[in-house]
């Protein structure tokens, strides 16, 4: 919400309200600085959201019913998740077509990897659905990140959760235009689409399309 220019103060309603069913997605829908990309913001509020156990199918599926009202309006539907909260992290998998895990190559990547396909396996056995992981990035790669690890980090926890998940992994360098691009409000393709992050995301979106 931040990284697309909006003020989290200004707003009357967020995502937290559609989760809590208070407002459909439509009240929420903002527009931005960049052409023909909208964005359904949140705020702190997000945080008070807990933890569910989905006794119910319905419970993990609030956001795909939101999001039926809109789908006809746009080609493509980024959902991006907070990666600290199931609630979110699985109504976000049900309604997603296409999953793509985040990480950085930190030393607990690959626990973040095992944590994430762990919680789809649980639901997918509960509830019959066959939910898994599209893609995989490793962000903020650098070919040196320890002063005492002479070999290439990010390519190591690329090649291994590449294994893991059996998927393709896509490593995106560490840059400043990402840091640029979030202090300005606009994406990395509106701003400088020719530098080295901006050809690895243009690269990972023709994967997808």
């Amino acid at each position: 919400t931040s990284g697309l220019g909006i003020d989290k103060k200004t707003l009357n309603y967020s995502m937290y309200d559609v989760m809590k069913r208070r407002v459909g997605i439509k009240s929420v829908i903002l527009k931005t600085a960049a052409d023909n990309v909208h964005i359904a913001p949140a705020n702190l509020s997000l945080i008070r959201a807990t933890v569910r156990k989905y006794r119910s199918r319905e419970e993990a599926e609030i956001l795909k019913s939101a999001l039926r009202s809109c789908n006809r309006f746009y080609d493509y539907i980024l959902i991006d998740t907070p990666p600290s909260n199931g609630h979110f992290i699985v109504n976000g998998a049900v309604a997603a077509d296409f999953i793509v895990l985040v990480l950085d190559p930190g030393i607990f990547a690959l626990e973040g990897v095992e944590s994430f396909e762990r919680i789809l396996a649980d639901y997918n056995k509960r509830n019959n659905l066959g939910i898994t992981i599209g893609m995989a990035l490793v962000t903020k790669c650098q070919r040196q990140i320890f002063p005492f690890f002479s070999g290439d980090y990010s390519k190591d926890i690329r090649d291994e959760v590449e294994e893991i998940t059996g998927k393709k992994v896509f490593m995106v360098p560490y840059s400043a235009v990402v840091i640029e691009s979030q202090i300005k409000g606009l994406p990395v393709s509106h701003i400088k689409p020719y530098s080295a992050v901006g050809r690895a995301y243009y690269n990972i979106a023709q994967e997808i399309l």
